[in-house]
């Protein structure tokens, strides 16, 4: 790894975000660029989550419905999905490289709403063969395919939009880019917020007006998507340039740690060196400078602590009606919001890393004091399922906060052309903790051993913590330096 010079102090050092976090928060009305571009990845951003947040609480309603009473269908729908994502991301992440941005984009849209719509139409014929068993489990099995596609297009969506789309529009518009991703985030909370209560009041009329309403939806969101982001890739030239052509000779944060613009780009296509070539993105991930930020963030997967399938499984099982699941989520989603609020001012105050040592913090407060009590508790009380669900809302602020300091620290120091193989590694790293915790709810699928997975998600947000914050002793003096920088300014 080559050696860096120290920098004059005098000298402005490339690459830190302290100037663009000197700007104030984005608002809709107020950033410096083009404002058809910004207004038109808020709408696709809207319609992407709208549509994800919709599925993802929607299909899990239904297979409860569809097999009430256990956590072990759901817990092996979600690790036969997180399995499917840890090996064939990064494939699927080099695959979309040889496409435009454009074409990338719209094929992850296209395979994430049509996979939807069929998992909602096999679910529409479930009552019809509900008591022959056998044809019941093909059926899930099918419906796990489905699910499968849907998680891997949604990785490469949020990969393209999130870690590349998102940093091109922004340098366009001269938007200051911690306000935007703060910006999509509320958006994204938006669609958190509301789906699931109209699912929720549908389902409750009838589960299949439900189930068709959420097959049409997807099916005219990825219309109106394509529409759209052919709009955008159209006004920002930017967008038009392939990621790999990029120049970009990395981003120095410590005297001994640097970002190569060589990080992944060597492709050995033998037969013979498949296994290699599989196992390169995980190495060049490790020896990334944002390895410990981005490791930590993936170990915070491991947990049962989120309005999820697992939770929100036990907390049916345990007596909660789904009107009263999606209001918990409701709240949960209030407390996200508030962190997108808070985080920018933070970051702007302290920089992205202490800031997030700080939400890390949090997390484990609020976890210790409230879910902690459940543990000697009986767990098929429904006081039990409020306990927890009140640790989990206020978790969600540090949590939005943490994510939010993490997400600005790889775009800043992982280079233009290696984003796409970055993310998504990082994806598959946390669908790899997010198998564990599938794992755990399949081994413990009865409601009144749901304590353990709670205790062992309590232990992931401890290893977190430790992970992200010996990133941050390591790079101390990068944010020192911005601290200082802010002050003066």
């Amino acid at each position: 790894m080559t050696e860096l010079s120290p920098i004059p102090a005098d000298h402005p050092r490339p690459g830190l975000p302290s100037a663009v976090l000197a700007r104030p928060p984005l608002s809709p009305q107020g950033h410096a660029g083009p404002k058809s571009s910004v207004r038109a990845l808020y709408l696709v951003q809207l319609l992407s989550t709208w549509a994800m947040r919709t599925s993802d609480f929607s299909l899990i309603l239904f297979l409860t419905d569809a097999i009430p009473g256990t956590l072990l269908y759901i817990s092996i729908y979600g690790l036969t999905k997180a399995l499917v994502a840890v090996l064939l991301s990064s494939w699927v992440a080099q695959s979309t490289r040889r496409l435009s941005r454009l074409h990338a984009l719209q094929l992850a849209i296209a395979c994430q709403r049509i996979s939807v719509a069929a998992s909602c139409f096999l679910f529409s014929l479930f009552p019809l063969f509900d008591a022959h068993s056998r044809l019941r489990d093909s059926f899930f099995a099918l419906l796990t395919c489905f699910g499968c596609l849907e998680k891997l297009a949604s990785i490469t969506s949020v990969v393209i939009i999130e870690r590349d789309w998102v940093i091109v529009i922004a340098e366009a518009g001269s938007v200051p880019r911690h306000g935007l991703n703060a910006q999509l985030r509320r958006i994204e909370l938006f669609s958190k917020l509301l789906s699931p209560l109209i699912i929720s009041f549908f389902n409750s009329w009838s589960p299949q007006i439900a189930i068709w309403a959420v097959l049409f939806s997807n099916l005219g969101s990825m219309l109106v998507e394509f529409r759209v982001t052919s709009q955008m890739w159209s006004s920002v030239p930017g967008l038009a340039r392939s990621p790999s052509s990029t120049v970009d000779d990395g981003i120095a944060i410590e005297d001994n740690l640097h970002v190569s613009s060589t990080f992944g780009s060597t492709h050995d296509t033998g037969q013979g060196r498949w296994l290699s070539n599989a196992i390169q993105p995980w190495r060049e991930y490790t020896r990334s400078p944002a390895f410990f930020a981005s490791f930590s963030n993936a170990v915070l997967y491991w947990t049962v602590l989120f309005f999820g399938g697992q939770t929100i499984t036990y907390l049916l099982t345990t007596g909660f009606t789904p009107f009263e699941v999606a209001s918990l989520r409701v709240a949960s989603t209030i407390a996200e919001t508030l962190g997108t609020v808070i985080s920018p001012p933070i970051m702007a105050k302290l920089g992205p890393g202490p800031a997030g040592v700080c939400f890390m913090a949090w997390q484990l407060i609020c976890i210790g004091v409230f879910a902690g009590r459940i543990l000697a508790a009986d767990m098929v009380t429904k006081g039990s399922g409020i306990l927890l669900a009140i640790g989990i809302t206020l978790k969600r602020i540090g949590l939005c906060g943490s994510d939010l300091s993490i997400q600005f620290i790889v775009q800043e120091i992982v280079p233009a052309s290696l984003r796409a193989q970055f993310s998504s590694t990082e994806m598959a790293c946390q669908n790899l903790f997010e198998l564990f915790s599938y794992c755990t709810t399949t081994i413990y699928f009865r409601a009144e051993d749901f304590k353990y997975p709670v205790f062992i998600s309590y232990g992931g947000i401890i290893a977190s913590t430790i992970f992200y914050s010996t990133y941050v002793w390591r790079t101390r003096r990068y944010y020192s330096y911005l601290t200082i920088a802010q002050d003066s300014s």
